[in-house]
């Protein structure tokens, strides 16, 4: 009788272990889930707040090396250092003297993420033999009415294995 009470327990005790043991790992799937849709969703968040926020369309400009001094935002990028490999991520700020504004940031193969509001991380595409992304950021400016899209082309160096070693 006491061997199967003991039997009986250790049964019990070791279904309980498995499930807690399941449940972790169904926790931190569902973990890297949620990270993922949340900032899914910040960057929808502000698509949607960008259509909602105004009844009127804003002008949209395309911004040139020959226009960007003269306009109300300044994009900050350590391009060289992403391009000649020297980094594989970097965090690109956004400054203006503008209130009432908002972007939104889009690449082609990298990542962005950690999204505040004057600044986001970009990272570049883990697959080596992809040499090139194009990152681009639409600022709106709804004090003036004005949309700025910022297109950022990106080509990145093969690194090899000379290149390693004489560093």
């Amino acid at each position: 009788m006491k061997v199967k009470v003991i039997a009986i327990m250790l049964m019990l005790c070791s279904m309980l272990l498995c499930a807690c043991s399941t449940n972790n790992t169904t926790a931190n799937e569902k973990k890297e889930v949620v990270e993922s849709a949340q900032e899914s969703t910040i960057a929808s968040e502000r698509e949607t707040q960008s259509i909602e926020t105004g009844s009127e369309e804003l002008e949209t400009v395309k911004v040139t090396e020959a226009t960007e001094e003269s306009l109300p935002f300044k994009v900050q990028i350590d391009k060289p250092a992403l391009q000649n490999g020297r980094e594989k991520e970097t965090t690109v700020v956004i400054t203006t003297e503008i209130e009432d504004w908002e972007y939104t940031a889009s690449v082609v193969n990298g990542k962005i993420s950690n999204y505040s509001s004057t600044s986001f991380t970009y990272t570049v595409p883990k697959d080596e033999e992809i040499r090139e992304d194009t990152l681009t950021i639409l600022l709106s400016d709804y004090e003036n009415g004005k949309q700025y899209e910022y297109s950022i082309p990106l080509i990145f160096s093969k690194i090899t294995e000379q290149m390693i070693q004489d560093n």
